[in-house]
């Protein structure tokens, strides 16, 4: 990373928050898209008669239950990985 890059990232306290797209449970196809699923948390739908289904997300929301996918950081965050919010 250029130095007065990451001298100006530094000053003004840049971070990287926790969100889903970087959660291990979370599903995004396409990559584009804004809403995925949560493989972790289940719920029964009101409005169907099925099992149990798996929690529609949105990419930048964040629950307890987040456990970072190191290599999902890795490809989406690459050289900012220090910023990560831990």
């Amino acid at each position: 990373m250029d130095k007065n890059k990451l001298i100006k990232l530094k000053e003004c306290e840049y971070k990287i928050q926790k969100c889903c797209s970087l959660c291990q449970w979370s599903v995004f196809l396409p990559f584009s898209s804004y809403f995925g699923t949560c493989m972790k948390i289940h719920y029964k739908h009101l409005k169907h008669f099925d099992e149990e289904r798996e929690l529609s997300i949105n990419r930048w929301g964040v629950c307890n239950k987040f456990d970072l996918d190191e290599e999902k950081s890795f490809c989406m965050v690459s050289n900012y990985v220090e910023f990560m919010d831990k």
